[in-house]
């Protein structure tokens, strides 16, 4: 799904719907930066996604959305 520039307006002036889109489309890269790959004693490599980094991410992203300039209207 590619967001259109009325849904990223919306978020922007924090329409609920429209952040749940946004967070949404993101999802995976979000998951992505929350991805870490360790080794575990018995030297099996394993990725762990931090669900609390996730939620970091998320919260940033919905703070900066209103600092976008040139789409409120």
């Amino acid at each position: 799904m590619r967001l259109s520039i009325e849904t990223i307006m919306a978020a922007v002036r924090g329409e609920h719907e429209a952040i749940s889109a946004v967070l949404q489309e993101y999802d995976a890269y979000i998951t992505k930066f929350a991805t870490f790959h360790i080794t575990d004693l018995n030297g099996r490599k394993r990725m762990i996604i931090s669900e609390d980094v996730k939620q970091e991410i998320r919260e940033k992203l919905i703070l900066e959305l209103p600092k976008i300039r040139g789409l409120k209207k």
